[in-house]
């Protein structure tokens, strides 16, 4: 049962986070106009060389980013 529930609760996160990536838009367009989400592999010729290896770490672990 438990092994269920974990997967269950992954296949959840999964959903929201793709439900956000959808629709950044409307969750954010009261706070911030023309938002987008961004795919870190869009990013990567343009911070080639600016961040540090510490910073990219953390940049791929980032689960939606928006511009």
């Amino acid at each position: 049962m438990d092994t269920h529930e974990v997967r269950l609760a992954k296949l959840d996160g999964r959903t929201l986070e793709m439900q956000f990536r959808d629709k950044a838009a409307s969750y954010l367009g009261r706070i911030v106009r023309g938002v987008r989400v961004v795919s870190v592999g869009d990013l990567a010729d343009e911070l080639e060389g600016v961040l540090s290896e510490q910073e990219w770490d953390e940049l791929l672990r980032i689960d939606e980013l928006a511009d």
